[in-house]
């Protein structure tokens, strides 16, 4: 998670979140084996990035926002990845 800190270190906003949510998963997806277990690393993980890195002057707000999000983001996020998985039309 610590690698996260440095990369991400002005925080996670809007704007950057798929970038992030991409580069998270793709390390966790390593380590598990189940839809379940990989969305609560990633939000486990998530919110490790959002508690310990500053995003400036509304840092607080931003976080409370961010972390509120981050449910409904993670869900959509792995909602996408099961679609083109099992789409012909994503296949190769």
């Amino acid at each position: 998670m610590e690698k996260y800190l440095d990369v991400y270190r002005r925080g996670i906003t809007i704007e950057n979140f798929p970038v992030v949510m991409a580069h998270v998963y793709r390390d966790i997806k390593l380590v598990t084996t189940s839809r379940a277990a990989a969305e609560k690393k990633c939000m486990e993980t998530l919110v490790h990035i959002i508690d310990n890195t500053d995003s400036g002057e509304h840092d607080k707000e931003l976080d409370a926002i961010m972390k509120r999000m981050l449910p409904g983001l993670i869900d959509a996020f792995f909602d996408l990845l099961d679609a083109k998985t099992s789409c012909l039309c994503f296949k190769k």
